[in-house]
């Protein structure tokens, strides 16, 4: 998440509208799932369900697309790769939020309905359509993956002068090295969902670090501070005004020291567990100003680095120390050739989230976890023939039509799918999507009951993908399950 109530702080002179022209010729670098949350999916994600991920992406990358053609814009559209935060963020429970949307859908509440959705989907599904529409619409744009968050990433690129400007969450402010940063685009000339045109003005908004400081009379570390506090894509907020939101107060105790903060969280609590909760946010907080200097970048030479050796052209040596601190933060440190692979995207980052963490939990059941833990074993030891043997007793020969049927089998002998289920997810692969795929009704139960049924096992499917394109030099390419697609076989 973005940092927590910064519209409220942020006045006059911070941020300025600019024509779109002002990019004309530049390379701007593009946190991808932020674009998606922030202008395609507008906290509706009934819409995901109800119009399939393709056509609520369409519209909006094709406008998108006619304005970086015209101003000749060049694009680093960069997605996140593997989760850091998994301190604070709490599993989540996917079958539960998305039969609670359901329920909510049913009586008439999109908005609940839309709130539990956001819980249960996977965002990893837009990636795929996305990247084909870019490619559709422009030849402007290039798609990475970075190893860890996209911001990171983008913040090298911008200070090895890759890239011009950088468009993401205002976090972006966090890092040392932004000045200035793109917060919004008006790229749609305001269209409105339907894809109707409104206006012609076309602008970006610039928000300057500089300006903050200024205004505030902060030095940037002060501001870093403060915004861990009110909460942020690092840090959640200070915990005695999570509920009680007051950016005053968060201001006032951002200028407190550690042992401060600790004896100001002991008195909130007052309780038995209330050192455990005081320890574990201090380890949250101190972990999070470690995150903004160490994440992971793939470096100009097509290395892993650490953000700040990598900007101060230090290097780094990889000994007892420094392995001890990746794992700490990020998890065990893989073979260099696995971050080239997410970062080309020829894997999702499930798979190097099950080969680094020890605690990542795999949800489905024991046969999957059973692969992944042995290939795991064999991967880790560099017993690369092994993995892949592992992997082939799953799948046998590596291509997509193997892959196909082991998954079909695989969904019929654990009866996760009946025979009519089946056939729905067969004509699925070879559907011919035409202009006219969209169903304007309320969508039914059948409909979100093979949804539901199905939706976890996507998933396996790319892993098994993943898997080979890790252990083999030729690679198979990834297939999109659209929902708009299941819909139109379901309910036409």
């Amino acid at each position: 998440m973005p940092i927590r109530g910064f519209d409220k702080i942020r006045i006059g002179g911070m941020s300025a509208l600019r024509p779109f022209l002002l990019l004309k010729n530049s390379i701007v670098a593009i946190d991808g799932f932020w674009f998606v949350k922030r202008y395609i999916l507008k906290n509706d994600y009934t819409r995901v369900l109800s119009h399939g991920v393709e056509n609520i992406c369409e519209n909006v990358i094709r406008a998108f697309c006619e304005q970086i053609n015209k101003n000749n814009v060049q694009v680093l559209w960069i997605w996140d790769g593997i989760k850091i935060n998994k301190d604070y963020y709490q599993q989540i429970d996917a079958e539960g939020s998305y039969a609670e949307g359901c329920m909510h859908y049913f009586n008439k509440d999109k908005y609940k309905a839309s709130f539990s959705w956001r819980k249960w989907l996977d965002m990893e599904q837009f990636v795929l359509s996305a990247n084909k529409l870019l490619s559709t619409f422009s030849d402007n744009v290039t798609v990475i993956r970075a190893p860890y968050t996209a911001m990171a990433q983008m913040v090298y690129f911008y200070k090895m002068k890759a890239c011009d400007y950088i468009y993401g969450p205002n976090d972006l402010l966090l890092f040392e090295n932004t000045g200035k940063i793109i917060t919004e685009f008006d790229f749609l000339g305001n269209l409105d969902v339907d894809g109707k045109n409104k206006c012609n003005t076309y602008n970006i908004e610039l928000t300057y670090k500089d300006e903050i400081l200024k205004a505030y009379k902060l030095e940037f570390t002060a501001f870093k501070n403060y915004g861990f506090l009110l909460g942020c894509e690092f840090c959640p907020t200070f915990p005695e005004y999570a509920t009680n939101f007051n950016i005053q107060e968060i201001f006032y105790i951002s200028r407190l020291t550690f042992p401060e903060l600790k004896e100001r969280l002991n008195i909130y609590y007052n309780n038995d567990a209330g050192a455990i909760l005081t320890e574990t946010y201090i380890e949250n907080y101190k972990r999070a100003q470690t995150l903004v200097r160490n994440q992971p970048i793939i470096s100009m030479e097509g290395k892993l680095q650490f953000l700040h050796l990598a900007l101060t052209n230090t290097g780094i040596v990889w000994n007892e120390q420094s392995e001890k601190k990746f794992e700490y933060l990020f998890g065990l440190r893989l073979p260099n050739a696995c971050y080239e692979k997410l970062f080309i995207m020829k894997i999702i980052p499930d798979v190097l989230e099950i080969l680094n963490k020890k605690d990542y939990k795999i949800s489905n059941l024991p046969e999957i976890k059973e692969l992944c833990e042995n290939i795991k074993q064999y991967f880790m030891k560099g017993d690369i023939k092994r993995a892949n043997d592992v992997l082939y007793k799953c799948i046998g020969e590596t291509n997509i039509k193997d892959i196909m049927n082991i998954f079909f089998n695989f969904l019929k002998k654990r009866n996760i799918l009946n025979e009519k289920e089946l056939g729905i997810l067969s004509q699925a692969i070879t559907y011919k999507k035409d202009k006219n795929n969209f169903i304007d009704k309320e969508m039914t139960k059948e409909y979100l009951l093979f949804i539901g049924k199905i939706s976890p096992w996507i998933k396996y499917f790319n892993l098994l993908i993943s898997f080979n394109n890790l252990l083999n030099e030729e690679n198979i390419e990834f297939i999109s399950f659209d929902y708009s697609i299941f819909r139109m076989i379901i309910e036409k």
